[in-house]
């Protein structure tokens, strides 16, 4: 497999941003299936890039493409809710469980980290299978939601 970057997130990453989230497949497996104007994005990024709170990771495959975005929302203390948006292209490739993986031991070797919990549409059986893969371990199934946490055991 290609080797995969992590970094923080930078101003030059907006635009990209703004493309995945926007894109027609991540809608409709987000909370939030709406379309995102890029007036409401550029005020969104300026306040979630200064947010301590937030900890956002792009990764990179050599040489320097970007795969796509994992945010950390930070929800009590050492307790983190996990995010993650693979660009198209690079979905379908066992890349999301490796990104996955390798943010939250980023993140716990950056932070103080009691707990990093996911939750994802249970009909987005590739992202469940992703983090399943990566390390979380199912907590429960409810309202079509599925909660999960990291165990740091891998399948």
């Amino acid at each position: 497999m290609t080797d995969l970057v992590l970094r923080k997130i930078e101003q030059s990453d907006r635009e990209d941003l703004f493309s995945w989230r926007n894109d027609k497949t991540t809608r409709g497996m987000s909370f939030n299936k709406n379309y995102i104007s890029i007036e409401k994005h550029n005020i969104w990024f300026e306040r979630v890039i200064a947010d301590s709170n937030r900890v956002f990771y792009i990764g990179e495959i050599k040489p320097h493409r970007k795969i796509g975005v994992i945010r950390f929302d930070k929800t009590k203390e050492g307790c983190y809710e996990i995010s993650i948006n693979l660009a198209l292209q690079y979905r379908g490739q066992g890349l999301g469980k490796v990104f996955i993986r390798e943010a939250c031991i980023k993140l716990i070797n950056e932070k103080t980290v009691k707990e990093i919990a996911a939750s994802v549409k249970t009909e987005n059986t590739s992202s469940v299978k992703s983090f399943n893969n990566a390390g979380f371990t199912k907590i429960e199934e409810k309202n079509g939601v599925t909660k999960m946490h990291f165990s740091g055991e891998t399948a």
